[in-house]
């Protein structure tokens, strides 16, 4: 009977967890939150050589993959096609879990962790 118990709030966290990954979720420079409006979207997070910082919603930049950071733009690769960064910056990142954007490492989302959280608990 625990199993099934057990069984049952496991499915009900993965369907939440589905549910809602519509709407992507990302800490803004105000340290705030931002639910972005298009599915397209990543979080960002960049670092200029000013010490200034940027986060939000954004389309994926083309020249890195996503849950990835490149470091130092004077040494990314610009002969694909993409779009040359215009501004100097340390790091760049770019994710799509929900608030992922916090630190300038990639991090596992709490929604994800959810599920293990739980089971840990039950145990």
């Amino acid at each position: 009977k625990m199993a099934r118990i057990m069984l049952s709030i496991i499915a009900i966290l993965a369907l939440f967890s589905i549910q809602s990954g519509e709407c992507l979720e990302c800490y803004t420079n105000n340290g705030g939150i931002e639910t972005c409006q298009d599915t397209e979207t990543v979080c960002q997070k960049t670092e200029f050589i000013n010490g200034e910082v940027s986060k939000g919603c954004s389309k994926a930049y083309s020249q890195f993959g996503v849950n990835e950071c490149i470091y130092d733009n004077e040494n990314v690769d610009v002969n694909s096609g993409a779009v040359n960064f215009e501004d100097k910056f340390k790091a760049r990142c770019q994710c799509d879990e929900d608030l992922c954007n916090s630190g300038m490492g990639l991090k596992m989302s709490l929604l994800s962790l959810l599920p293990i959280a739980t089971y840990f608990v039950l145990m």
